[in-house]
């Protein structure tokens, strides 16, 4: 490979590890704003919309109570009417509860681990691109 070929070829590797790196960074930060909102939703036994595994339970949640105010934003609390009494000696609808909180506590779990081996991943490119001096400068 002439040396022209070969700065070219350090270059564009050089670039395209760059950008990796930083959409690697793009990803992590983008999990850990995820992770804070499951956390929250964790905490006050809701989960994400998107579940598919907790639409059943959920569906039978809904059925306890009457909705009376929806929030404008995701984030917003919902006012609801229910009975407590009702609701907590119902044995279905606590199952229904700790299924859904195992699951959430799970998927916390699991997206935890993505971000640390998206994070190692990170680091691997960065000591890639510093002991091979493979800048995009």
């Amino acid at each position: 490979m002439t040396g022209i070929m070969k700065e070219k070829t350090e270059f564009w590797s050089g670039r395209y590890l760059e950008r990796l790196r930083a959409d690697l960074g793009g990803t992590i930060e983008d999990n850990l704003g995820n992770r804070a909102w499951d956390q929250q939703r964790v905490n006050s036994q809701a989960v994400a919309n998107d579940w598919s595994g907790v639409v059943g339970l959920r569906n039978d949640i809904r059925r306890t109570f009457e909705a009376v105010n929806y929030g404008k934003n995701n984030s917003d609390a919902t006012e609801i009417c229910y009975t407590f009494d009702a609701l907590a000696s119902d044995e279905e609808l606590l199952n229904a509860f700790s299924n859904i909180h195992a699951l959430s506590i799970l998927f916390l779990s699991i997206q935890q681990l993505l971000v640390e081996r998206v994070e190692f991943l990170q680091e691997k490119v960065k000591s890639l691109i510093e002991t091979e001096s493979l800048r995009s400068e």
